[in-house]
This record gives structure tokens, sequence and C-alpha cells, in this order.
């Protein structure tokens, strides 16, 4: 059992009238997932959401929301911002903060490009939204932590005090009991499959009009994505599909973000930008292929069509970086990354900042990526939105976290899909440039969905 103090954060200044107080008491470390688990039993909303970083070095899980922050239009990012600052004021703070403790964060994501998160599956999530959630859970290096937000009451504090604790001290509890590391066997479940682009000959002709885009000299790349859609039999158990991506790819960062019934999960291999102060990394993870044995890291090192790919995505990051960096550093040359089912060349790249910057500046400076857009960037969205049979939503968007001192980490949603009672749309795409092969990149979307298809128990 874990220490009984309560930790009431306050500050000295007068609190205003929608000032929010923070409960926090010592947590059982690993319990992230269970606390999705509990969250009918703690009834405090239908919002949810995970994060689990690369090998599990930290997990945090959020149920409810005390604030929720929308942006809209091309402003979205300005929105969030703005209404994060305004937040931060609410927050009712220790005189003496402990450097052990975490910061409190907001966390979310934006739609791919704004006005398209659209139709039934992305209706629920617009074109950004963050939470601060009314329950967190947070495991560090340093130990984990449960953290209750609550608003701030002087009047009734010591009653409110009371009653927040006995509540936070169940959940505690019950954390301790509920297995989250157990998971059914990945046997196949009964699944209809059907809509968008299932086939070949959609597929092909996309990227075959990509490559005269291309040729004629009017895009260098453009990623192209589809869309698999499931009917399975019995509802969809969004908690034993994320026990299964935990287990399935370690060295990727899982995700949940869910509104209203609907869930947006993913176990993605690329960060966006992870920042920290003034010195921050985002990389390049472009240029794929199937892990085949030995050889194909090999084949893969010595692929023109990829090299080429990879090289893009590099030289446009660190040209979108350069205007607010001191310093930009890239490695030299490509190293490979290791998936389950995928080889990526993978090249990391750090800089550092000219001047203070929130990490939303750095989001919207490198959003979309060449890695899942293309190049020229403007040019390529718009062959996504013109081509594409349907919105991509939240897919291949930043999805992550920041704190008030303007730090956090954001990755893009790959390898990702909404999960909703019995519906399941799966996302997936491939880079195409001069030298790409219809049916090879058809192939490699194909390994891209075989941890979804796996976590769901179903044969692609």
């Amino acid at each position: 059992m874990h220490a009984r103090r309560l930790r009431w954060d306050e500050q000295g200044d007068a609190p205003t009238r929608d000032a929010l107080a923070l409960l926090t008491v010592p947590a059982p470390q690993r319990r992230a997932r269970a606390l999705l688990r509990l969250a009918p039993e703690a009834g405090l909303g239908e919002e949810r959401l995970l994060w689990v970083d690369p090998l599990g070095h930290e997990s945090v899980a959020g149920v409810g929301a005390a604030v929720e922050i929308i942006g809209q239009g091309t402003a979205r990012f300005e929105d969030v911002a703005e209404g994060a600052s305004r937040l931060w004021k609410r927050i009712v703070r220790a005189q003496r903060p402990d450097p052990t403790r975490p910061p409190l964060r907001l966390f979310g994501g934006f739609a791919f490009r704004p006005g398209h998160a659209t139709g039934a599956v992305w209706e629920r999530f617009g074109d950004a939204r963050f939470v601060l959630p009314r329950l967190v859970y947070q495991d560090l290096p340093s130990g984990a932590l449960l953290t209750l937000v609550v608003p701030f009451d002087s009047v009734d504090r010591a009653v409110g005090e009371r009653r927040s604790a006995v509540r936070l001290h169940k959940l505690v509890d019950a954390l301790e009991h509920v297995p989250v590391d157990e998971c059914s066997p990945l046997t196949a479940a009964p699944a209809q499959m059907s809509g968008h682009d299932l086939g070949e000959h959609g597929w092909v002709g996309r990227v075959e009009r990509a490559r005269r885009e291309i040729a004629a000299g009017h895009l260098e790349k453009v990623v192209v994505a589809r869309c698999a859609e499931l009917s399975m039999v019995e509802p969809i158990d969004v908690h034993q599909v994320l026990g299964r991506l935990a287990s399935l790819d370690p060295g990727c960062t899982l995700f949940a973000l869910g509104w209203q019934g609907a869930m947006f999960v993913g176990a993605t291999p690329e960060r966006l930008v992870a920042k920290r102060g003034q010195e921050l990394s985002t990389e390049a993870l472009a240029g794929s292929c199937g892990s085949f044995g030995p050889a194909a890291a090999a084949a893969l090192r010595g692929s023109r069509k990829d090299l080429c790919e990879h090289e893009l995505v590099v030289r446009e990051l660190c040209r979108a970086l350069q205007p607010l960096c001191a310093t930009v550093s890239a490695a030299a040359r490509p190293e490979v990354r290791t998936l389950r089912h995928v080889l990526h060349l993978h090249t990391p790249i750090s800089a550092v900042l000219r001047r203070p910057a929130h990490i939303l500046e750095l989001v919207e400076r490198l959003h979309p990526t060449p890695a899942v857009g293309g190049v020229p960037v403007d040019a390529a969205v718009d062959w996504i939105a013109r081509e594409e049979p349907a919105p991509r939503g939240w897919y291949a968007s930043p999805v992550g976290w920041f704190d008030a001192e303007g730090d956090g980490r954001f990755a893009m949603a790959l390898r990702s899909g909404v999960l909703s009672g019995h519906q399941a749309h799966l996302f997936a795409g491939a880079g195409i440039v001069r030298q790409s092969d219809p049916t090879s990149e058809l192939e490699e979307t194909r390994l891209k969905l075989q941890s979804l298809f796996t976590a769901l128990g179903v044969a692609p």
C-alpha cells in the first residue's frame, strides 16, 4: 500500500472565481491502462486518453474533462495556445513546487487539415481538441501519481478535500487490483471488411495519377493513404486492442483519444517534435520495406527510391526549423529502424532554438511533414484533399501533450484507426516518388496495417 498523504496545491495570491485545484496522491506504477478500465466506476465523464512513450518510459491516462479547449480553422493552433494560457492562470499551484512531481499537461491533437475532420467517423474530433483530464494518472521514472482536478472553493474547502481524498484513495485501491497485462489470445474474430479502397484498383489508379503529377514537375513526393473499414460481429474491446498494440509494438508511441463513444487509437513509430526549454528533437522516418530477414535492411539501405524519399524528408524538416533555430543537426546517414512488420530508414534531428518558443509553434511549422504529406507541402496537401476518397480526419496528424512552460511531445498519428462499437476504420499510407511501383506501395500499406489487424484479431 502507498502513503495516504493528500497534497493540495495552493498559491499565495487569491484564486479566481473559476480556479481549479489539484488533489494528488501516490499511486501504484504501471497502471495507466488500468485507469481506463476503471473509468465507468470513476463516473467523471466519457472522455478518455492514454499516452505511453516508446518502451514504456512514461505512461499517462486520463478520464473526464475538467477543461476542454477547441481550435477551429486556420487559427486552430493559436486558439489552443490562447485557451491554454487562460487555463494555466486558473490553476491553484503550490508556493514551493516539488521538482519531482510531473507538470500539469493538456492532451489532444489536430486534424490533418482544417475542415477535413468530417463525416460520421470524425465529427466528434473537429479541427483541434485538447483536454485537461478531471482524473489523471502519470507514471514516470520518479514514481506514479493520481491527480483529481476539482473546482477551488475556499468556503467548502475542508469538506471538498475530505470527499475528494476518499474518492482518490478508493481509486488507488482499485488500480492495484485491475489486471492490465492479460490479453485474450490473438485468435481471428469474425468480421466483414467493407468500404473505401480495399481493392487494388482504386489504389493503383491514385498512385499512377500521383506519379504523373511528379513526372510533370508539380510534385516531388506525395503520401497516399487508404482506409480499411471493418464491421465486427462483437463490440470492439478497446482495452484488449490497446493491450495487444502495447505488446506488438513496444518501440512505438501508444496513444488513445476518446470522445462520445469513439476512440482514436494507434501505435505510431514517428515522433513529430519533442521540446524541453530551447532544445528540441524530431526525426525523419521515410523509406520502408517488409522486415523479411537480415538481407532486407541491406536492401533498404541501398534502395535509390527509398533513399530519395528519405532525403526529401530530412531536407524539408531541417529547412522548416532553420528560421527558428541557432543550430540544426541531422545524422549524416540514415539508420534502419526495425519494427514488428516493417523496416524504416530513420534519421534523428536535433536543434536549439534562437529564442523561447511554444511547442505548438513548432508543431504548426512542421506539420504536415513530407513523411505524411509531401513536397511541396501545399501542392501535396491539395492533391490529397482532391484525390483521396474519404477525409483523413486525424490520421497522420499531430497528437500529444504540452504543459504550462510550452514544452511537450507530439507524435504523428500513423498506424491508427477509429474504434466505435462494432466499427473500425483503419488508416495507413505510403510515400510516392518518381520511382514508386503501385503494387509494392500497396503491399507497404498492408504491412503497416498488420499490427492494427492483429490487435483486432482479424486476418487482413
